[in-house]
């Protein structure tokens, strides 16, 4: 027996959209912030994990 796949609901596709500008504002700031405290590039994985880790 093989079940259709549900379409997704107007909802969840805003609530996505909602996601999507949330993570873009986000990274805006952090840009800016980055930008006020002289860094050129955006900080990489390594470089937040060792914060608070007595680099």
């Amino acid at each position: 027996m093989t079940r259709a796949v549900p379409q997704p609901n107007a909802g969840v596709i805003d609530d996505l959209a909602a996601l999507h500008r949330l993570v873009r504002h986000l990274t805006a700031d952090g840009d800016r912030r980055a930008a006020r405290a002289g860094r050129h590039a955006r900080r990489t994985l390594a470089e937040m994990t060792t914060i608070g880790q007595g680099r």
